[in-house]
């Protein structure tokens, strides 16, 4: 397989449940690749989603910073960054412009717009992070945003609401 192909499967299966040895020999073949393809943005970008896989966050921001360096306008980093900073409490403001890049280039999708939320729930901005969630769900957004819908809702007040989409991301 080509490498890039192999660096994602690599992590697909990871995120579907691994152990410590696993994730530490991925590792040891995306830093070896990276090594001999310095310029493989895909395997970099494999990487920093093991690194964050790890909860090596700093690691994994490190690495998305190195893409956007390459290539600014380059969606899965922004968008991993800005969900990165966002999870972590840190620099909101920059997090949403990452995620604001983001959706100029690949449009409102709903797994930008599930990012723009969280980035929004990181600053309290609950009203309008309700609606970047309403409108990723209404879009087809994955379990995760109805997720993410329903902790805004709790955090809202809406506990009755919360329950019920919280029952529906299940």
């Amino acid at each position: 397989l080509p490498s890039e192909t192999a660096a994602n499967l690599s992590l697909t299966m990871l995120r579907s449940g691994s152990n410590r040895s696993r994730r530490d020999r991925v590792e040891q073949y995306l830093v070896a690749g990276s090594r001999e393809q310095p310029k493989s943005l895909e395997l970099k970008l494999c990487l920093a989603d093991l690194k964050s896989l790890g909860e090596k966050y700093s690691e994994a921001e490190d690495l998305y910073r190195e893409i956007l360096l390459t290539d600014a306008r380059h969606v899965p980093a922004l968008n991993s960054l800005a969900w990165g900073l966002a999870m972590r409490g840190r620099l909101l403001d920059e997090a949403s412009t990452f995620v604001e890049r983001a959706i100029d280039q690949a449009g409102p999708v709903p797994q930008l717009l599930d990012t723009r939320g969280c980035v929004k729930l990181a600053q309290s901005r609950l009203r309008s992070a309700t609606d970047d969630f309403l409108v990723a769900t209404d879009a087809g957004g994955d379990p995760t945003t109805f997720l993410h819908l329903a902790l805004v809702q709790a955090e809202s007040g809406d506990v009755e609401q919360a329950d019920a989409t919280l029952k529906h991301a299940i």
